[in-house]
């Protein structure tokens, strides 16, 4: 083709054009769709301005789309789809341009002061508060919102486990429980807005801690402090919702499991860095129950599995059969492992913990780490704390005031 058309005053020359049939790969699998592709070629930059995108449009029935994008050094490429029942085009089609996408090289510069109080000039500052008697007991844990504090880019709030249990420690906030719809920590406030979880987004230390090093000012570990999204200053009061909680709870178990001797490897698993295809060795059952704080949770089966470059037993998951709501565990932290020879060997996996106390699950090498050979026998496993999520949710409401 040699079509020259003028694009929001850019000169467009279409060069090519051809059917073609792609595959587009999908989450669930793939699936395949016909175009019917145009080449640009490239379009020089005009006065700061670079056409970056088109849009095609036509009235035939048979195209129920378009798609494209910019290349720097290619042009752009653009296509009309063929909906997916319709017959092959032939004949003439009219094409449309039915918009284009434009960038506009800056950079831009904004300037603007920063608001003053009427006393003495002095900067506005965060509004902080210290809100009394806001808390809620969930599953015999009760949160209380210890400070709020309100910024114009930021809203961090500090939650304290209020006389926990002797030894549990307030570890996490967890996302939900696994129920549909209780996977949001969010704030809302009386005008109906609500204020998103901003993760490891922007922060806030005091002015007392902004010089001291960064392990010196961490919280204790019965406290957390939350990041939020700024609350509109109209707000008069905010609920914070809080799903689930993680709490690391002392423990002093012994468990022990067998790796049976007739145990058969399939082809290709190995100690060394097995593909994901043969990193799954054999399953067994098992019947390991934990018992913590009142709670019973049980192992029912163990696999071997080729990960990190050795041959390592994995339980689990941990159930529970009596509720689906009730705490249920999140990590394990291992003090120790000792294989059947009396020997100890190297707990975990080294790569889910993520900085959290506690593996998600009991892990242990099963191999002999000089001969890559698996060792069957009975191991034996001491826990020194498990991590446990705990259902809410928690919904701590407060008044703003001053703000």
């Amino acid at each position: 083709l040699d079509v020259h058309l003028d694009v929001a005053g850019f000169p467009v020359r279409i060069a090519t054009a051809r059917l073609v049939t792609e595959t587009v790969q999908w989450r669930d699998g793939s699936s395949e769709r016909r175009l019917l592709e145009f080449d640009i070629a490239r379009v020089p930059e005009k006065e700061g301005r670079i056409l970056s995108t088109l849009a095609l449009a036509t009235s035939d029935p048979r195209f129920d789309g378009t798609t494209g994008g910019h290349s720097r050094d290619a042009g752009i490429h653009v296509a009309l789809t063929l909906a997916e029942n319709a017959s092959l085009p032939s004949g003439v089609i009219q094409v449309e341009v039915e918009r284009a996408s434009i960038y506009f090289r800056g950079p831009w510069e904004m300037t603007w002061d920063v608001p003053t109080t009427d006393k003495g000039n002095q900067a506005v500052a965060p509004v902080v508060s210290h809100p009394q008697e806001v808390s809620q007991t969930r599953e015999g844990l009760t949160l209380t919102v210890e400070e709020a504090v309100l910024t114009d880019r930021v809203t961090i709030v500090t939650v304290d486990l209020q006389n926990p249990p002797d030894g549990i420690q307030l570890t996490r906030f967890l996302w939900g429980t696994g129920t549909p719809g209780e996977g949001r920590i969010w704030l809302e406030d009386d005008r109906g807005a609500s204020y998103r979880h901003r993760g490891f987004g922007v922060n806030w230390r005091a002015p007392e801690e902004v010089d001291t090093p960064f392990d010196e000012a961490l919280l204790p570990l019965d406290r957390q402090r939350l990041p939020l999204e700024p609350v509109n200053p109209l707000a008069r009061w905010v609920t914070l919702h809080i799903p689930a909680i993680e709490t690391l709870r002392p423990a002093d178990l012994n468990l022990q499991v067998e790796v049976p001797a007739d145990l058969t490897l399939p082809a290709g698993f190995s100690s060394a860095f097995a593909d994901h295809a043969a990193s799954n060795g054999p399953t067994w059952d098992v019947d390991i129950p934990i018992e913590v704080g009142g709670y019973t949770w049980r192992f029912e089966t163990a696999s071997l599995q080729s990960i990190n470059g050795r041959i390592r037993l994995v339980l689990g998951p941990a159930l529970d059969q009596t509720a689906q709501r009730r705490p249920w565990p999140t990590g394990f932290c291992i003090a120790s492992v000792t294989g059947p020879d009396g020997q100890a060997v190297a707990p975990g996996i080294g790569a889910w913990g993520m900085g959290q106390p506690c593996e998600r699950t009991i892990a242990f090498a099963v191999d002999d780490p000089d001969t890559g050979q698996l060792q069957p026998g009975i191991y034996h496993i001491e826990l020194a704390g498990i991590a446990v999520g705990v259902p809410g949710p928690w919904d701590l409401r407060w008044e703003l005031r001053g703000h």
